[in-house]
């Protein structure tokens, strides 16, 4: 059965939360709302029917899907064609790189 993991009520929390995203293996919901959040999303798509209150999902955990990876405190960087997973903070080494190259 097809259901919405997450919705316009969730993604406000991870915004009052400071996340800067959220990578979903599943579906969303309210996709317009969700389009003004200053919070990046991916999912595979939209659904109109929420999941219901579930005590689905665990927290600091490795996932794997869609032949990636990802680690708890992996790094990952987002734009409309896709995801690159990362072990470090690629921005703070593009700055030292940067910085190390103006001496």
């Amino acid at each position: 059965t097809n259901a919405a993991l997450l919705g316009e009520g969730l993604a406000e929390l991870a915004v009052r939360n400071r996340w800067a995203g959220i990578v979903l293996h599943g579906f969303l919901r309210d996709a317009f709302a969700l389009s003004s959040k200053p919070l990046g999303i991916k999912a595979l798509g939209a659904y109109p029917v929420k999941c219901g209150e579930r005590d689905w999902g665990a927290r600091d955990v490795p996932v794997s899907f869609c032949g990636a990876h990802i680690l708890p405190g992996s790094y990952l960087y987002s734009d409309e064609d896709g995801i690159l997973v990362a072990e470090a903070d690629l921005l703070d080494m593009a700055a030292a790189c940067a910085s190390d190259g103006a001496e």
